[in-house]
């Protein structure tokens, strides 16, 4: 029996990491992600600014991704993808509703949908559904879908673990519908002198510390930390077997999915190693002032 912080007891635990073995896992991705990329214009054109651009990025519920709410002059919305039985839900705090099946029905008929019904209520975006692919999933997809979304669960539990032991400032696990990982930022609170200080996504010190399904570099899931801006001599010691580093596209250690699978020890592995990264990237920084 596994006990969690709190007392809380988990009677059914298992340690296996999630399979990604559907033949057709990318298309399903892709499809998952053209939805992901309609959430988080709309998400980013009316939520308040953040720093980092984090009022366009989305977050994870039990069944997929959402806005979160979204405040608004009259209450709020939310936007969510269901990615167990497929459909994309747009409620607000007055009551209304409307629910949609995202089988057959491609990203950019999603968006012209919910772009008018968000007029109907009141809020009128400078956004064209032009803009989104007519991608579409379909029924022979949604295995594929669920595959992608538990291991989507996996990464966001792992990060969420990861934030959880930080004592200064993270951002929240978010979702960035653009290149489609789930991702946690790391602040120093330290400036980087030769950038200007207005401009937080340049001025911050800051660690990144994500996982991707997938890219046009590396094709398969991976877990990534990089460091901006990266100290000399980072890393200072060398990585685990299971972790390289990385010079192709970006530049920071790389863990791939695949190096994990058939190790029981994997989240507590790779929760250590990445703690130990940003302990010592954090002191090679605040050598650099």
């Amino acid at each position: 029996m596994l006990y969690l912080r709190g007392g809380a007891k988990v009677t059914k635990n298992d340690d296996k990491l999630p399979l990604l073995e559907a033949e057709e896992w990318q298309t399903a991705r892709d499809g998952m992600q053209a939805y992901a990329r309609v959430l988080g214009k709309i998400r980013g054109a009316v939520a308040p600014h953040q720093k980092h651009f984090w009022h366009g990025s989305l977050r994870t519920h039990a069944r997929g991704l959402t806005t979160t709410t979204v405040p608004t002059p009259w209450g709020a919305f939310e936007i969510r993808l269901d990615f167990h039985d497929g459909h994309a839900t747009l409620i607000s705090s007055t009551g209304k509703a409307g629910r949609l099946s995202l089988f057959g029905l491609s990203a950019r008929r999603l968006a012209t949908l919910f772009l008018a019904k968000l007029n109907e209520w009141g809020i009128e975006l400078d956004l064209t559904p032009e803009a989104f692919d007519e991608v579409a999933l379909v029924q022979e997809d949604r295995s594929a879908m669920r595959e992608v979304w538990t291991l989507m669960v996996w990464a966001d539990g792992l990060l969420k673990r990861l934030r959880a032991g930080q004592r200064g400032e993270t951002s929240e696990v978010q979702i960035w519908p653009h290149h489609f990982d789930i991702a946690m930022l790391w602040i120093s609170g330290d400036l980087v002198a030769t950038k200007d200080p207005e401009d937080p996504e340049v001025a911050d010190e800051q660690i990144n510390v994500g996982f991707s399904l997938g890219d046009l570099g590396h094709p398969r899931p991976y877990l990534y930390l990089t460091v901006y801006p990266g100290p000399d001599g980072f890393p200072e010691k060398p990585l685990p077997e299971f972790a390289e580093w990385n010079t192709d596209g970006w530049t920071g250690v790389r863990i791939p999915y695949d190096n994990l699978r058939d190790n029981p020890r994997a989240v507590r592995e790779v929760l250590d190693m990445f703690n130990l990264l940003i302990d010592s990237a954090a002191s090679l920084l605040k050598k650099q002032h």
